[in-house]
């Protein structure tokens, strides 16, 4: 959660670049530790920043990620940010 708190945090400063790293690197750890929930999040996340930066396509395979892990936790909460 401290990458993808980072990640917000660049992202709000328009360090885009950082920003896209320290939620890949919070992916990496969330796919390690296997916990579904926080993976949507942060795939929820870094689909937005890729959104916003331009690759649709990357986005939308985040998007799917995070709606699947959504399910995946059982988690209803999670599913409006990625949708």
């Amino acid at each position: 959660e401290m990458w993808l708190a980072t990640s917000r945090a660049r992202h709000g400063l328009g360090q885009l670049e950082a920003a896209v790293h320290a939620t890949t690197e919070a992916q990496r750890l969330a796919k390690l530790i296997r916990d579904p929930g926080l993976e949507s999040s942060v795939s929820a996340e870094l689909g937005s920043q890729l959104r916003q930066q331009g690759p649709i396509d990357e986005a939308d395979v985040q998007l799917a990620i995070a709606v699947a892990r959504a399910e995946e936790a059982g988690d209803q909460t999670l599913l409006p940010a990625p949708l």
